[in-house]
């Protein structure tokens, strides 16, 4: 994934595409002990309810070009490539990477506003809880990069915080540590999110609005296909009871399924 300067109550980080698991180390010092981003090892709430729904969208893979935006520990590519897909996973965080050894499917060390793929390479594309870490250049980058390689009337499924979780009451497993912020204004918040297994960081991403987010994938030639506010199922919420209950009355999470006609 690609970063920007996260912030510090009392310090600022000066590098602009800093090593993710540098800059949990400077925000939690257990964050080495638990290597959260290792999906074996901590399970989150997004993890729950945004990639049954980028499964949904993504569909049929088989025999299919996929590409995975930011694929962290390779969970998702793993699931995609057990399915048949021909499928790559790129990340900018070689620490990251390294939780990707073994696992199914092809991963690179890439920028993903600066794609290393020729034009309408792919038939599918995703992206899961990536595009919260962009500043407004690179968001429009890497739009703009995921149109150019992905095939005419392919599908890329972006799934991200909902741009309402500023305004909404504390929910089970999140803090954020900024109120009364301006809905309309792009800008960096904090959260402070635990997983289920109790295991917490802080989390540095970038707020913006939903028309936004929307029309910069529109002004990058894409066209909105559907959009989805996931929510538990029965099931869920009888499996992680009240972990999930604030997600059946406000949503935290959205997915976007843009498509290049």
């Amino acid at each position: 994934m690609l970063f920007d300067t996260p912030r510090h109550p009392s310090q600022e980080l000066t590098t602009s595409n800093i090593n993710r698991k540098v800059i949990f180390q400077y925000m939690n010092p257990q964050y080495s002990k638990t290597n959260f981003w290792d999906k074996s090892k901590n399970t989150i709430r997004s993890d729950i309810l945004v990639n049954p729904f980028i499964i949904k969208a993504i569909g049929n893979v088989k025999n299919k070009a996929v590409l995975d935006v930011g694929c962290g520990d390779g969970t998702l590519t793993e699931h995609f490539a057990k399915r048949g897909a021909k499928i790559t996973g790129i990340d900018s965080n070689k620490n990251i990477l390294n939780f990707t050894e073994g696992k199914k499917g092809k991963y690179l060390l890439g920028d993903l506003t600066k794609l290393k793929f020729p034009a309408n390479s792919f038939d599918k594309i995703y992206s899961a809880m990536v595009f919260l870490h962009l500043n407004t250049n690179h968001l429009e980058k890497a739009f703009l990069e995921a149109y150019r390689v992905l095939k005419p009337g392919g599908d890329f499924v972006v799934g991200d915080v909902h741009p309402s979780r500023l305004t909404q009451k504390e929910a089970k497993l999140v803090r954020h540590k900024n109120k009364g912020e301006n809905y309309f204004s792009t800008h960096r918040v904090s959260a402070v999110l635990t997983s289920f297994n109790k295991n917490r960081f802080v989390l540095n991403y970038y707020h913006r609005s939903l028309s936004t987010y929307i029309n910069t994938a529109l002004k990058s030639g894409f066209v909105l296909k559907s959009l989805v506010e996931p929510k538990p199922t029965k099931q869920q919420i009888r499996k992680f009871g009240k972990l999930l209950e604030t997600e059946t009355k406000q949503p935290s999470y959205i997915v976007f399924v843009f498509r290049k006609e």
